[in-house]
């Protein structure tokens, strides 16, 4: 079982989803890529993802979450609730892939 540590995600607007998430241990640029498919597989073979805040250090982990819209359900991911702003998924700056 591995760990990983988000410091960017991909967010579908309006409602903001998570679609993407870029992991890897330096906070301003991802070393790897992720799908929400490839993050919940990855957390159903006991892999672990969490956010961290730069600036308290407090982390929270990553689960799977399904959401539900307009009747339609989408399966994303969210970071689980503590009130911390800067360790929740919602709140992390944009990933920006290379072409």
């Amino acid at each position: 079982m591995a760990t990983y540590r988000i410091v960017c995600a991909t967010k579908l607007y309006p409602h903001r989803h998570i679609t993407e998430v870029g992991t890897g241990p330096d906070p301003s640029k991802a070393s790897n890529r992720w799908t929400v498919a490839q993050v919940r597989a990855a957390l159903r073979n006991g892999d672990r993802f969490y956010t961290q805040d730069p600036a308290t250090g407090r982390t929270a982990d990553v689960e799977p979450y399904d959401a539900y819209v307009g009747g339609t359900v989408v399966y994303t991911i969210r970071s689980t609730p503590d009130a911390i702003v800067g360790n929740n998924l919602d709140y992390m700056r944009e990933c920006s892939w290379a072409a």
